[in-house]
């Protein structure tokens, strides 16, 4: 087939007019010069010929040029029409025997013309490209192929190697790309070896043959050693950053990360979202936009997710991390990715931090679509951060309950019921409230004192306190918890008797005492008093006796010892009706059981019996000892042994008695007497005699009722003296009588 070409020329030979096959294979333009495209030869003969103006047309074959027919046209207004008429093999470049040599090629071969079209292609470059549709005619520049350079940034039409062979019009050697192969829905990187195609005697090359060998995996471990390297540097300075922030808030700690390496991988944007702050499912999220214009996709992103643990937990565990490119936008479908790409989200890298079975964060990288992908390089790099995250995490938690330990400390500190101070270099530099209190100082006042300074002089033992104290803080300092009864003194001087707890205290490498008090001085007090109270009861003469509510014997004081005879083990357990003689009616007994089961107290008196036999009376009071809770508990019998005093009540009773008998004698026998007596002293008076009753008869019978009178007096007088001797002795020793 005969395709012929046109092109109009001035006499200097500048394009005016041409083809459009004549600008697609020879790259000749209007403006442009034939010398620019064309050999000098045919220039100058074109030129020799336009000089001969008597020739209107002419024809020449120059076998060295194209060894096909040219003719020269003049044409008015010196203008010049050249006709080219050349074969369509020349002009696709295709001649049987290319195709033979590319076909017998142990590599992928292919040739494109001047636009990037390709016009052949052999089956292994098919095998490689990964391709089953026909891809002859397709242009490299397809956004279908997705040719990127090394830096992983795509390359537009003209800077693809083919094209610049083209241009540049010379062979280019060992050109690295990465083109897109379907079937392993990733890109290859090929070695492109390109060589230009000329006409004879037309200096630009009108086709370009490209040989290229997939060298994927080698690209891959030089990229990767070199990104190690890089990778390594920027963790090594990421890690010192953080090393210099070591203080900083944890979310602060996260900004800083995110913008480090938003910047080192040349990102869009960069998110780290922290999920364990969820709040109302919500996540704090840490930061970085290349352009504060794409500060929108934040809410997109953020959006596309459902932030519940089940959720985070079922998506992500089974995901050592997720890329999200156009590929995957158009052939996974999931309600994530559905949001993502209505909003035109494209070219994420994301990781989730998984500590256990929890999600802890997402780490995401963004690029425009027309970015470079993200490649191994970035998910090598996102791991690497996820671990120096995963410490940050970790050392962020320890920090934290450090803190709450601390804050804890404090509380316990302060707040305590206990007086708490720490001592430093044998001084107080702290102390809470309730210390200070104790002592009537001020928690100012109390720190910078040796605890010698609010101590007597000497302890209850007799040592020294500077000196005793002093050996107590050594013996802690050695790592030997110190417990121990100690007396301060109040600002007041009061003593105060505290119990001591000395144990050792590291904060920031410094050891320090913590101290514990212990107000005991009321306990003491208590027990000094309990102490007087014991002795009393041991030495009081009366008897003493307690009992629990079942009338079990549980103390005797020494008085009922000795007064009934029995020995403490033989009372302990015993009922007290182990006095009883039986003498003592039984509605006593009945009253008593009535007043104490109405928690009442009673008193009466027993007519016990010793444990020899003997009979003793004992004045009794029992009171019911109650708990502050009403509870019942005890009974308290305190007895007092009344037999001597029985005793003097009889005696006081019989000289009652003798008083009374004299009172009679005094007032009957008496009386006859002395009635006679005054009769006969009437009747002699009287002088009234006879013979049976003369004078001196009177007299006689007067004689005798005076001494039975005296008689009678004299017994009276010998009995009261006897009764008054007896009450004497009786008021010296009423118990011996």
């Amino acid at each position: 087939m005969i395709i012929p070409q046109k092109i109009i020329v001035d006499t200097k030979l500048v394009v005016l007019e041409c083809s459009d096959a004549v600008q697609l294979f020879w790259g000749l333009e209007k403006g442009m010069s034939l010398f620019d495209v064309f050999c000098e030869d045919i220039c100058l003969a074109y030129q020799k010929y336009i000089s001969a103006a008597e020739i209107a047309s002419f024809s020449f074959s120059n076998k060295q040029v194209f060894a096909l027919k040219e003719e020269l046209i003049a044409l008015d207004n010196d203008h010049y029409e050249i006709k080219i008429t050349l074969p369509l093999s020349v002009y696709t470049a295709l001649s049987a025997e290319r195709i033979q040599f590319l076909n017998e090629l142990p590599i992928a071969a292919s040739i494109q013309n001047r636009s990037g079209e390709i016009l052949y292609a052999n089956q292994k470059s098919q095998a490689v490209y990964g391709r089953t549709e026909e891809i002859v005619g397709s242009g490299s520049g397809d956004a279908r192929w997705r040719v990127q350079n090394q830096k992983g940034e795509d390359l537009s039409h003209g800077l693809l190697p083919t094209i610049r062979a083209i241009k540049e019009n010379k062979p280019l050697q060992d050109e690295v790309i990465a083109v897109y192969n379907p079937q392993k829905k990733d890109r290859i990187w090929l070695q492109v070896n390109c060589t230009p195609l000329h006409f004879k005697g037309v200096i630009p090359a009108h086709a370009v043959q490209c040989v290229f060998t997939e060298i994927t995996e080698s690209v891959k471990l030089n990229y990767k050693y070199k990104r190690f390297l890089a990778e390594k540097d920027f963790i090594i300075k990421l890690s010192n950053g953080l090393l210099q922030n070591s203080n900083t808030d944890f979310h602060l700690q996260q900004q800083f990360v995110i913008n480090e390496i938003g910047k080192h991988c040349q990102a869009d944007a960069a998110f780290i979202l922290d999920v364990t702050s969820l709040n109302k499912e919500r996540p704090h999220i840490a930061s970085f936009f290349k352009d504060e214009a794409l500060s929108s996709l934040k809410k997109v992103i953020v959006d596309s997710f459902t932030f519940s643990p089940s959720t985070l937990e079922s998506y992500w565990l089974e995901k050592a991390n997720y890329k999200i490119d156009r590929i995957s936008l158009e052939e996974d479908k999931n309600d994530h990715l559905a949001v993502l790409a209505e909003n035109n989200i494209e070219s994420l890298l994301y990781l989730p931090l998984i500590v256990g079975t929890e999600v802890i964060a997402l780490i995401m990288l963004y690029r425009k679509i027309n970015g470079r992908s993200f490649k191994e390089n970035d998910q090598y790099l996102l791991n690497r951060v996820a671990e120096l995250l995963y410490s940050l995490y970790r050392q962020s938690l320890a920090s934290h309950r450090i803190k709450e330990s601390e804050e804890r400390y404090r509380a316990l500190f302060y707040n305590s019921g206990m007086g708490k101070l720490i001592l430093d270099d044998h001084h107080f530099i702290d102390c809470n409230k309730t210390a200070a209190d104790l002592l009537e100082y001020s928690v100012e006042e109390l720190i910078g004192k040796h605890p010698s300074e609010i101590s007597p002089q000497f302890q209850h033992n007799g040592e020294s306190s500077k000196k005793l104290s002093e050996t107590q803080i050594a013996q802690v300092l050695k790592g030997e918890d110190q417990s121990f009864e100690w007396v301060h003194l109040s600002s007041q001087g009061k003593e105060v008797t505290v119990k001591v707890h000395l144990s050792t205290l590291s904060t920031t490498g410094k050891t320090t005492i913590l101290v514990s008090w212990l107000d005991i001085s009321q306990e003491r007090r208590n027990e000094d008093q309990l102490l007087r109270l014991h002795t009393a009861v041991e030495n009081s003469p009366v008897s003493m006796v307690i009992t629990n509510t079942k009338a079990e014997i549980e103390y005797v004081n020494p008085a009922v010892l000795k007064i009934t005879g029995y020995t403490s083990e033989e009372l302990m357990g015993k009922n007290p009706r182990i006095f009883q003689s039986g003498n003592t009616p039984a509605n006593h007994y009945r009253e008593m059981w009535a007043s104490l089961s109405s928690k009442k107290e009673w008193h009466g008196i027993f007519h016990n019996k010793r444990k020899n036999g003997e009979f003793y009376w004992e004045r009794v009071h029992i009171s019911p000892i109650i708990k502050a809770n009403g509870k019942l508990t005890h009974y308290l019998a305190v007895k007092e042994d009344i037999t001597l005093f029985k005793q003097y009540l009889e005696a006081l009773e019989k000289q009652n008695n003798t008083f009374k008998e004299i009172a009679w004698t005094e007032s009957h026998v008496l009386r006859a007497p002395l009635a006679r007596l005054l009769g006969l002293l009437q009747f002699f008076q009287e002088k009234d005699f006879d013979a049976e009753m003369n004078e001196q008869k009177v007299l006689n019978l007067m004689e005798e009722s005076a001494l039975e009178m005296d008689a009678i007096i004299n017994a009276i007088s010998k009995k009261t003296y006897e009764q008054r001797l007896s009450q004497e002795l009786l008021k010296e020793n009423p118990f011996k009588f």
